[in-house]
């Protein structure tokens, strides 16, 4: 496996371009963090408590982490604080149809039913049904963003991406100091 000098985690909420991003690390040999390592309720509930042992052997063994838990109030603040060159890519999109793509993706596949659901609505949007309620949603959204620019004002390991407005591997490559791939950069789950 390839030693990057980064370890680069996505801290933008879920249906930002969180897995495209995380598909592009990969492309650049990032090692990634599987989603499903860490996709269960008690995690979520441990970190949520400020128990983050589990994060740290995670952190350890990979390089490029993306989604939840990494995307959790509190989880950027203890790595930022507790481990050295950290990178942390926001990735952003317009609020409606951010609104509308987590709407879409929940009727696919049912995350409201999920196990975890209830849990990670309480600790990301402070109410059990964050789906059900858009102003909640909203203010979340822009909420989050302002925290973490806020956080990172001062620092320069923090960049802000937005698929329609960037040119996706130029910035990336440049703010990680790699080489560009000859490679088309990927777009997961796009919404039509």
């Amino acid at each position: 496996m390839v030693t990057k000098k980064y370890k680069v985690f996505v801290i933008g909420l879920n249906k930002t371009g969180t897995t495209s991003l995380g598909l592009a690390l990969s492309m650049l040999g990032y090692n990634l963090c599987p989603e499903s390592k860490l996709y269960q309720k008690t995690h979520f509930e441990k970190i949520n408590d400020g128990d983050f042992s589990i994060l740290d052997k995670f952190i350890l063994k990979y390089n490029a982490f993306q989604d939840r838990p990494w995307n959790h109030p509190k989880v950027y603040q203890y790595i930022d604080k507790n481990y050295d060159n950290c990178k942390f890519i926001l990735t952003l999109r317009d609020s409606q149809k951010w609104i509308e793509s987590y709407k879409k993706w929940n009727n696919k596949v049912r995350l409201n039913r999920q196990s975890y659901y209830k849990t990670v609505s309480k600790i990301c949007y402070g109410i059990e049904d964050f789906l059900s309620d858009e102003s909640v949603m909203l203010n979340t959204f822009n909420s989050w963003a302002a925290e973490i620019i806020e956080y990172f004002k001062n620092k320069d390991n923090l960049l802000l991406f937005d698929f329609v407005k960037s040119d996706n591997w130029g910035e990336i490559c440049s703010f990680l100091n790699e080489n560009t791939p000859n490679k088309t950069f990927p777009h997961a789950n796009k919404t039509n």
